[in-house]
């Protein structure tokens, strides 16, 4: 079939600030909807997420990346006994967990000063 290769998303490509900018909101956003749902599979939130952002899945994890780190999330494998220390390892068939206690507020991620660019 001609034209099917135009109904197959593109990966977006970012310049360094749309990057840096997406993955900062997503990173204040994200954890905040999975302490409103409590559990949720990873594949669940991406799908969600597919029609509010040009982020595909590497971005989403890289913004999730300091919430798991600090365990202000978990993601743990489908067996629930795998633990994810970073965002960056998160495997598709995860389940993103909001821990018991939840903190009292998100760190937002760093952003790069002038002088690193």
């Amino acid at each position: 079939m001609t034209g099917q290769h135009d109904l197959l998303l593109d990966e977006h490509h970012f310049d360094d600030a749309t990057d840096d900018r997406v993955r900062g909101e997503l990173s204040e956003l994200l954890p905040k909807q999975v302490y409103e749902v409590e559990r949720q599979p990873f594949l669940g939130l991406m799908s969600g997420l597919t029609n509010y952002t040009m982020a595909d899945e590497f971005r989403v994890k890289q913004a999730l990346d300091i919430a798991v780190a600090t365990g202000d999330l978990l993601a743990v494998g489908k067996d629930g006994k795998t633990r994810r220390r970073k965002g960056t390892s998160i495997k598709s068939s995860d389940i993103l967990i909001a821990p018991p206690q939840s903190p009292i507020f998100f760190v937002p991620q760093l952003k790069k000063s002038s002088s690193e660019n």
